[in-house]
């Protein structure tokens, strides 16, 4: 009775519709108009005739053409137009009723049979839930790009297939063809909401079982190129996984199962082969693994530790489940870079004792008990987990985050991780005003946002510049992870052969070096996972190399000979028998070998040390995978089964060929594409800084007191001026807070500016990456600056469809510093001449002092001005302060008075020398300069006349005096030389601007080795 009913429920439409085509067969066969008038039914051509009048009057009596006499076909009644209407309306709409039931059908057996005979581009999705509909929609959509050369050979084969490419009509095609797959998916229950996503991401979508065998070939599974498996639970998603292994027979299918454990994920392709669930040849993918990657990738915590200049990464994780322990063991696969100690991860969660279990179950020689050796130092990661709130964590005040940072040192960067996203978002929000408090350092903050919005989380953070991030989107995460790739592996694999076709080569140069490594297809999956790490970290090698390079797609750079051959030639003579202590000796050539210069003796330590850094990088790579280290560094205590690895000492414990093997990825990546027709991507790093003035000048001048106007202009770093190379990277800083009621004028002034700069080759044709640098938390406006400049940096770099530029992607990255102290930066006072003819004039002193000024705040180090308004020096420096944008000057006049103008109103008038008149240039009117600084009256003091009483309010409000000063002593009270003597006996630190013997304008600041260092990183 059961199975009676299903299939009636299943099958009872169709039964009923099979009904009514038959009864109307039989009565339309059977109709007089159908039989001739001797009672049979003729098939001559007559017959046939009166056959197809037949099927036009059954189509009339379906339309109520009851008015019909077929023996007296000539009669017929009257109808009004109303029901003439309606018979052929009903006609009309009984069809499309028909097509409406069986065109979806007949329509999704047509795609299927389309993906069918597709097969090569078919991808089979197990699970149509949010993860399946994110991978179903990424494969649908993805470009599959062409798969890279493995040599560009000049053949008359390669040029003809450039020329039929470069043909419109053959790059149309060839677009549409590598557009995405077909897509076949299947889910257990189909709704109404789920069959819409599939029609817009034209997604066959089938109802039924997942793991169900039948189903599977119903759909033909293995006329397919993958199958994706995301069913639900880990289980179920396993279920059917080996299901579609089993139904794939032997056809050399990727079985992909898209997991949310972590931990299943990784030991899944080691277990799976030797009996696991019977899931041998099903690859794990971890959802919260794939989230940690691209965070990492995406937000550098390396570089972020070198540029803010710690001692070591320090991430601080607030909340510690799948997600928190996958961006906890990525960060310490890649925080290992030359200048920073070994990574710590400060983990607060509220089960303390279940996130080290989790940990010390997964890496048990980063938590050895006391009768096991430990790792070295320098390859020690250190992992404090602490028990706490992160719903009441009070992070200005709480003791255990005081004690963790004090120890450890400030936060690199904090990441909100737990499995609550209105948690997540309160946490961060909470941390975030203690920045603004400036109770905490700044740090960038990353806050995961996903289990709320089912998997399709929106792109909180828009733009590209901002403190605070959101991360793990489901949708962005399955456009980035490979695991929708063709070949996963394709990186990894292409870095491991660079890898092993260079240890070759460096073989045969040198006999003595012995290396062998086996080809990808025959490595353990130890040793796979190894390599896929590898390349998440081969970038930062390479910048620790002193390059940087422009990714396009692939794993190995193509480096600029000046970076390639200097390294390539000292690494060819390094000895590395003789640096037994992990330091390079004094003579660390080979033997034969002549002796090296200081550069190549900089660039031999420089290769040490990263090898170094490598070793360790790797030894922590070894524990995370659950290696632990042998007693000794003897090759007859390993043992792969235990594993236990007798490389898992410090490198210095190693012999010299095991040493030399860290060098071999260096070597790869300096020089792996050399030789090969492919543009250069990778140079020596050079760094241009730009300050972005966000006012400049109105000329010609009608007054005394300068105007401006919200026009954006780029002061560069004079050092620059003079490389004959461009800039790898541009660091642009903010002069100043731009008006709120000129910001749109800013704005677009602003990328007018930065449109100009990059039309400039000398400043762009090299140009990798695009940093903004911020030295205090930046206002509204601030922020809206510097994301337009980003949003056209961005376009700049990936130019739309006719924008009238090449449609050329440039890889360029756009990224930010927060860098404020607790302490603000200090203020600078400005003292200087009246008559500059004692220097030789005035000439070139307002363009140096807007130089001056501009490289302090560069850096950072410069927070306000404090100044007189005399006319001379100090209105210079002020002119070129404020026509940097920077902060309103605190501006001191030793006399003012109040005037009537011509309607009899008082007006307050500021002099700098009592007497003066209007309409000279010691008469300033309080309404003019109140659009350049703050202007106040010094209030007189007990013994000191005007001047010197301004000057005591000047040095009472600065930290630093900068004086244009000739040296020739003191002129008078309240002078230059006056004001410079009374500052030292204070003991403030001076800066004295004076003119060389070349006529050119030079500071004393003993802070700085040149008098124009603008990095401050």
């Amino acid at each position: 009775m059961v199975r009676l009913v299903d299939g009636l429920l299943r099958y009872g439409k169709y039964l009923a519709f099979a009904a009514v085509l038959i009864f109307g067969a039989t009565a339309f066969l059977f109709d007089s108009c159908v039989l001739a008038n001797g009672g049979g039914a003729s098939w001559e051509w007559p017959g046939l005739r009166r056959l197809a009048d037949a099927f036009y009057r059954a189509a009339q009596l379906f339309v109520l053409e009851f008015n019909r006499d077929c023996n007296n076909p000539a009669q017929s009644a009257e109808i009004n137009l109303a029901l003439e209407a309606a018979r052929y309306a009903a006609l009309v709409f009984s069809a499309a009723a028909v097509v409406a039931f069986f065109a979806p059908r007949l329509a999704r057996r047509l795609l299927l049979r389309i993906q069918i005979l597709g097969h090569r581009r078919r991808a089979i999705v197990l699970g149509y839930g949010p993860v399946g509909q994110a991978i179903a929609h990424e494969l649908a959509t993805r470009v599959r790009h062409r798969p890279a050369a493995i040599s560009h050979v000049d053949g008359l084969r390669h040029s003809l297939g450039q020329w039929m490419l470069g043909l419109p009509v053959v790059a149309q095609v060839d677009q549409w063809w590598r557009q995405g797959r077909f897509v076949t998916a299947i889910h257990s229950e189909v709704t109404p909401a789920l069959a819409e996503t599939a029609r817009r991401d034209n997604v066959v979508l089938v109802e039924g079982d997942p793991s169900d065998p039948a189903l599977h070939r119903r759909v033909r599974i293995e006329r397919s190129s993958c199958v994706f498996v995301a069913s639900g639970s880990d289980m179920q998603t396993l279920d059917a996984a080996v299901s579609a292994r089993n139904s794939l027979s032997d056809a050399p299918h990727a079985v992909r199962a898209v997991l949310s454990d972590p931990d299943l994920a990784a030991t899944l392709p080691e277990t799976a082969p030797r009996g696991f669930l019977g899931a041998a040849n099903v690859q794990g993918f971890s959802l919260p693994a794939e989230a940690a990657r691209l965070l990492i990738a995406q937000a550098r915590f390396d570089r972020v530790a070198l540029e803010k200049r710690q001692r070591r990464v320090h991430l601080v994780i607030v909340g510690c489940g799948a997600q928190g322990e996958s961006v906890a063991v990525e960060t310490l696969l890649t925080a290992w870079r030359t200048g920073l100690e070994a990574p710590v991860i400060s983990i607060f969660d509220r089960n303390a004792a279940l996130v080290r279990s989790r940990l010390k179950r997964r890496a048990p020689a980063l938590f050895p008990n006391d009768n096991e050796p430990s790792l070295p130092i320098a390859a020690r990661a250190r992992i404090n987990i602490e028990a706490a709130d992160a719903d009441t964590i009070d992070f200005g005040a709480d003791e255990g985050l005081k004690r963790v940072l004090s120890e450890h040192g400030p936060a690199t960067a904090w990441v909100f991780a737990a499995g609550d996203d209105s948690l997540n978002l309160r946490a961060a929000a909470a941390l975030h005003m203690a920045i603004l408090k400036r109770t905490l350092p700044p740090a960038p903050i990353h806050v995961r946002i996903w289990s709320g919005h089912q998997g399709d989380t929106p792109v909180l953070s828009t733009h590209p510049i901002g403190i605070a991030r959101a991360f793990g989107a489901l949708e962005a995460t399955m456009a980035a992870t490979p695991a929708c790739d063709d070949d996963p592996d394709q990186i990894a694999r292409e870095l491991h052969e660079a890898y092993r076709a260079q240890g070759i080569r460096m073989r045969l140069a040198d006999p003595s070096f012995v290396f062998s490594d086996e080809p990808w297809d025959d490595l353990s999956e130890t040793k796979r996972n190894a390599n896929r790490r590898l390349h998440r970290h081969a970038v930062m090698k390479f910048e620790d190399l002193g390059g940087q390079w422009r990714h396009r797609g692939r794993m190995v750079p193509a480096v600029d000979a000046e970076l390639r051959d200097p390294y390539v030639a000292t690494e060819n003579i390094m000895d590395y028998d003789v640096m037994q202590d992990g330091k390079l000796p004094r003579r660390w050539w080979k033997s034969g070998a002549a002796a090296q210069d200081i550069e190549s003796t900089h660039r031999a330590s420089r290769i040490l040390a990263v090898a170094i850094a490598e070793h360790n990088r790797w030894t922590a790579d070894r524990a995370l995978d659950g290696w632990k280290m042998t007693p000794k560094p003897a090759p007859s205590q390993r043992n792969d089964e235990r594993r236990l690895h007798d490389n898992m000492h410090g490198w210095s414990d190693l012999d010299a060929v095991t040493r030399r093997w860290d060098a071999v990825l260096l070597r790869t990546l300096v020089e792996g594409d050399s030789g090969r027709d492919v543009d250069v991507s990778a140079w020596t790093k050079r760094v241009c800084t730009l300050v972005l003035a966000t006012r400049t000048e109105k000329l010609p001048k009608k007054s005394n007191i300068a105007v401006f106007e919200p026009r954006c202009r780029f002061v560069q770093d004079p050092a620059f001026s003079g490389e004959t190379h461009s800039p790898t990277e541009i660091r642009i800083v903010i002069a100043g807070e731009p008006g709120r009621d000129s910001l749109d004028a800013t704005i677009e002034s602003a990328r007018q500016a930065f449109s100009a700069l990059m039309a400039k080759p000398a400043i762009s044709a090299r140009l990798c990456r695009v940093r903004f640098d911020f030295f205090s938390h930046p206002a509204e406006e601030t922020l809206a600056l510097a994301n337009a400049i980003g949003a056209a940096a961005r376009a700049w770099a990936a130019p739309p469809p006719k924008s009238g530029r090449p449609n050329v992607q440039v890889p360029v990255e756009i990224s930010s510093l927060w860098d404020w102290q607790e302490t603000p930066a200090p203020v600078f006072g400005f003292v200087g001449h009246r008559d500059l003819d004692r220097t030789n004039g005035p000439q070139g002193l307002a363009l140096f002092l807007e130089v001056f000024f501009a490289g302090r705040l560069a850096r950072g180090a410069i927070g306000g001005l404090v100044s007189g308004y005399a006319p001379g020096a100090d209105r210079i420096a002020v002119d070129a302060w404020t026509g940097l944008g920077a902060t309103k000057p605190l501006l001191f006049f030793p006399f003012s008075r109040v005037e009537k103008d011509s309607s009899g109103t008082d007006n307050l008038i500021h002099l700098t020398e009592e007497g003066a008149v209007e309409g000279a240039a010691e008469w300033v009117p309080h309404g003019d300069i109140a659009h350049v600084g703050v202007a106040r009256t010094s209030q007189p003091r007990p013994g000191l006349d005007a001047h010197r009483s301004q000057a005591s309010d000047i040095l009472d409000n600065c930290d630093v005096l900068v004086a244009v000063y000739d040296g020739a002593g003191n002129s008078g009270s309240g002078s230059a030389g006056d004001t410079l003597l009374r500052a030292k006996t204070m003991g403030k630190k001076v800066i004295i601007i004076v003119r060389d013997e070349e006529g050119n304008w030079r500071h004393d600041d003993p802070d700085e080795e040149t008098s124009t260092d603008w990095q401050r990183t």
